[in-house]
């Protein structure tokens, strides 16, 4: 399986896969006030359902990591 990038740019996590040009784009939202944060996919993600999976899970790590999520 190719490996992941992850790159924090601002308030985006980019996650893109190596050897191709799968890529998606995560921010975090505030739906309501005093709600926790979410982490979601900007725009419609390329890749695969693999890809995304792995995408989506590398991102809420990173998140995390960064404080962005609990």
């Amino acid at each position: 399986m190719p490996s992941l990038r992850i790159e924090v740019r601002d308030d985006e996590i980019i996650v893109t896969q190596s050897s191709s040009k799968f890529r998606a784009i995560y921010h975090t939202v505030y739906h309501k006030p005093g709600e926790q944060p979410q982490l979601i996919v900007k725009g419609t993600p390329r890749g695969n359902y693999d890809f995304l999976a792995q995408a989506w899970e590398a991102a809420n790590s990173k998140a995390r990591e960064l404080g962005w999520i609990e």
